[in-house]
């Protein structure tokens, strides 16, 4: 399984990810599970985006922040947040972009101002809908 994706991933460059047909090989074996929540899939993901079905389209969040000696505070808000699934946060140490997906109740985050040596150089915030379909990107720069 893990082969398979990983030639998906690197011969299939159109590919929008991988579908178990038969998840059997997973249900016991933890040394699998463990193969794969840690290798594979150890990163968050989205749902692919479906502009097809017609919704729409997502704002951007107003982002504000606040510095503090070691970190700083980022604070977003939607103008309409019933339509906001996930919070897609970036952040961009030296030429490195991190990226964490948040669940609607949180609207807020504390960010060191470095990390391994890197100072903080970016933040954008992204809105998703429950179909996956993302907002233009709110951006900070911190140079």
């Amino acid at each position: 399984m893990v082969n398979q994706i990983m030639i998906n991933r690197g011969f299939l460059t159109a590919s929008p990810g991988t579908v178990f047909w038969n998840v059997a090989a997973l249900d016991g074996s933890q040394l699998m599970r463990d193969v794969i929540a840690d290798g594979v899939f150890q990163h968050q993901a989205l749902i692919p985006e479906t502009p097809w079905i017609d919704m729409p389209a997502l704002s951007p969040f107003k982002l504000e922040y606040q510095q503090q000696a070691e970190s700083i505070v980022l604070r977003w808000q939607h103008t309409t947040p019933e339509h906001v699934a996930h919070s897609l946060v970036y952040t961009q140490y030296g030429d490195d972009w991190h990226y964490q997906i948040y669940t609607p109740d949180v609207n807020w985050l504390k960010v060191n101002k470095t990390k391994e040596g890197q100072s903080l150089n970016a933040v954008k915030v992204i809105a998703v809908d429950r179909l996956g379909n993302q907002s233009p990107a709110t951006e900070i720069a911190f140079k």
